[in-house]
């Protein structure tokens, strides 16, 4: 026998079930088992970098270990009873649906117990797996790899095991996170109740025993809640959140229903009854009805049982307020407990009328997994419950049929009954289907009476609209074009959009809901939407009247913001662009204006009168204007004739260079105005006069040596806003101190 633990998807461990009693009792081989869970077990991109379901695999491998080794240890590998209980009862369903387990050299188990739990609640399988991953990858700062899985498992790998599990979100209420899912592979190849059908699968050829408790839904309540009771107003949120999140269609009336069903008539209206209402209406919506359905489809082909456990230990009554058959009060009972004075984690102390109950449990639980028949092959006595007549001694336990659907009651008083909470099933097996479909009505009817107001839901963060998107974002906007838009009779408008997994297994509707003139609108308040992974709904929007015209404008006027603001921006551009053109032509005209300036008329006019003088002496064709500046001793001299060498071919004007002539020169001052002589302030020049030069040692080249400094200087060189080359030519007469320069233009 090998348990699945349970309680939860998220957490708990094998290792707290001591299988020894039951062992010892039953004479059987109990194995209990870890597998991982939460994150590490079920994490799944949607495609093959990360395909979830890795608990079921870790369940798989042990029972192929198992298959191998048990006989060293006295086992009996063709008589292997899987059970499980609450989660791990739906693991062991889903398990059974696998086509995994059949492939190999034959079967892994023969025999399945499913205790409080199946495949078919809405937590047995995971809400929407690609979009848990990807909120999980926002939490821990993977969000930039959401478009590529691979980088985003790299990205979640190297986080820390503690960082990943701190930072699983919230599900919607009622459903899972991070649990089994459908990922078109082997584990879970299809939805869940198509594979249900399949007449060929370990789920139709097993013997399966299904068992359910009176109070499931034991852990939805608070404890001051369990305790007290609920108002009236409570017990309307909680059955409005379920009704929002589990059903798409004709939500009012459904509503409607199951309040009036869910309430006892024949009796004074008080807190406490109001909590065993809804206590019994959650049990059976997220627990009885799902599991009573999958024990039909497995009675189709293969043998079934099913038990209902109705007796709460008498030590822990007071703590329940009188609340019997609670989630996991069956457990005690089933590993022996009150044999042995209590074992971990159950309770201590107990009757002997308890150890009689679990004598009974622990005889058709054993025998079940021999026999595959609870009934055989031992028969039911009590060794431990002393004087207390054992009530299960002359009891059959028939099989369950779609027929009869017979069942055993598990209580102090334990009887066979039939059709286990029939008139209340009937609702959510035969009735509420009908009703939760599309049939073609005006979309409004879809919709719960005051949908938007927060207060009327219990968890209003965890309601479904709440999780369509993984960043916050502004109400959906209508696109532009209208080819998606309908406009049904009476202004009610409609369209579709998806979550960002575009999948073909996790494509969702939405819904933009207008609400009515006058309400308080609020953030995510958005009634009709998502409601089944598993299926499509369509989204609506609420009638909006004439008078709400101004609300109807807010698309275009958005429209019209982002267009002005695009304009905007590229007016700046453009601007930006303008200006930066002018200053570039601005810079321009100067750089030209400043080499105008350069240009001397005085060395014109000279030019000129001594290209007249030379054509009437010589009849030379062209002038070379030189100026002499000397030192100052050499100022009061008379003036000269030209002695100057040829000027060679570099000179600053280009063309054929003639010889120069005898001439006379003009004295020029250290100190003048003229612009041939000014200091130059640009770059290269570094602010040195062009007419300084020290007739030292010439460094090689054509470089420039400042007076008192002997380091040489970057040669001057022809730039590109210049039109004339300067050239510093050494006239090494003078020795020493000497301040001579010639300057040719």
């Amino acid at each position: 026998m090998v348990f699945v633990h349970g309680e939860s998807y998220d957490t708990g461990t094998g290792n707290a079930y001591d299988g020894s009693v039951l062992a010892s009792y039953g004479n059987v081989i109990v194995v209990t088992l870890n597998y991982r869970v939460g994150v590490l077990g079920f994490l799944a991109t949607g495609d093959n970098s990360a395909m979830g379901n890795y608990a079921q695999l870790d369940i798989i491998q042990a029972l192929h270990w198992l298959k191998e080794n048990i006989v060293s240890f006295n086992g009996d590998p063709g008589r292997v009873t899987l059970f499980g209980h609450g989660h791990g009862a739906a693991i062991v369903n889903l398990i059974l649906l696998s086509p995994f387990v059949q492939e190999g050299h034959g079967p892994l188990f023969q025999n399945a117990i499913v205790q409080s739990g199946s495949a078919l609640s809405t937590w047995a399988v995971s809400y929407d797996p690609v979009w848990c991953t990807q909120k999980l990858a926002v939490n821990v700062n993977c969000s930039r790899h959401i478009s590529n899985s691979r980088a985003l498992v790299k990205c979640l790998r190297e986080r820390s095991w503690s960082e990943l599990v701190n930072a699983v979100p919230l599900p919607p209420k009622y459903y899972s996170c991070f649990a089994p899912s459908v990922d078109g592979w082997s584990v879970l190849p299809k939805k869940v109740e198509e594979l249900m059908k399949k007449k060929q699968s370990k789920f139709a050829e097993a013997k399966v025993m299904f068992g359910i408790t009176k109070n499931e839904a034991y852990s939805y309540l608070k404890q001051h809640e369990i305790t007290k009771g609920i108002s009236e107003f409570r017990k309307s949120q909680m059955i409005r959140t379920y009704v929002q999140n589990v059903f798409k269609y004709h939500r009012q009336k459904i509503y409607e229903i199951l309040d009036h069903h869910y309430t006892d008539w024949n009796r004074m209206s008080d807190k406490l009854s109001k909590r065993n209402n809804i206590l019994e209406l959650l049990s059976d919506g997220q627990y009885v009805a799902p599991l009573i359905k999958a024990a039909q489809y497995h009675a189709e082909t293969a043998e079934t049982y099913l038990y209902a456990f109705s007796y709460s230990t008498q030590t822990e009554e007071s703590l329940t307020e009188n609340v019997h058959g609670i989630h996991g009060d069956e457990l005690p009972y089933v590993f022996g407990a009150p044999l042995v004075g209590g074992i971990s984690p159950f309770p201590a102390t107990y009757t002997n009328a308890e150890r009689m109950i679990s004598e009974a449990v622990m005889t058709y639980w054993t025998n079940f997994a021999k026999t595959g028949d609870p009934n055989l092959p031992r028969n039911q006595t009590s060794l431990h419950g002393g004087r207390v007549k054992n009530r299960f001694v002359n009891i059959d336990w028939p099989k369950f049929d779609l027929e009869n659907q017979q069942f055993l009651l598990i209580a102090r008083r334990p009887t066979v009954r039939h059709h286990y909470r029939g008139q209340k099933l009937a609702l959510w097996l035969d009735l509420i289907p009908k009703i939760d479909k599309p049939d073609g009505s005006d979309p409004s009817q879809h919709l719960l009476h005051n949908s938007d107001n927060s207060s009327t839901f219990d968890d209003y963060s965890r309601l479904i609209p709440s999780f369509e998107n993984i960043f916050p974002s502004p109400p959906a906007m209508p696109p532009i074009a209208p080819t998606p838009w309908s406009i049904p009779k009476g202004g009610q408008w409609s369209t579709e959009s998806t979550l960002p997994d575009e999948t073909s297994d996790n494509v969702r509707n939405r819904a933009l809901v207008q609400p009515p003139e006058g309400s308080t609108i609020i953030k995510g308040s958005n009634p009709f939407s998502l409601h089944n992974p598993e299926e499509q709904s369509t989204a609506v929007i609420s009638p909006v009247d004439q008078s709400s015209d101004s609300s109807e404008s807010s698309v275009p006027l958005s429209i019209t913001v982002a267009v002005g603001c695009s304009l905007l921006f590229l007016n700046i551009l453009i601007f930006a662009g303008v200006f930066y053109q002018r200053e570039r032509i601005r810079k321009m005209k100067r750089r030209q204006q400043r080499e105008d300036r350069e240009e001397d008329p005085d060395e014109v006019k000279l030019s000129r009168k001594i290209e007249k003088e030379n054509r009437t002496a010589a009849g030379a064709a062209c002038v070379e204007s030189v100026s002499l500046m000397s030192n100052p001793s050499s100022n009061q001299s008379p003036v000269k004739d030209n002695h100057s060498p040829q000027i060679n071919s570099k000179s600053a004007i280009p063309g054929k260079q003639l010889p120069s002539l005898g001439y006379s020169y003009a004295v020029v001052p250290n100190q003048t105005s003229s612009p041939l002589h000014r200091s130059h302030g640009e770059p290269p020049y570094n602010n040195i006069p062009l007419t300084t030069f020290n007739p030292g040692d010439r460094p090689g080249g054509n470089t420039y040596v400042p007076a008192g400094n002997s380091r040489g200087h970057e040669p001057f060189t022809r730039t590109e806003s210049d039109g004339t080359t300067y050239k510093v030519i050494n006239k090494t007469g003078d020795p020493g101190g000497s301040n001579n320069a010639i300057t040719i233009v």
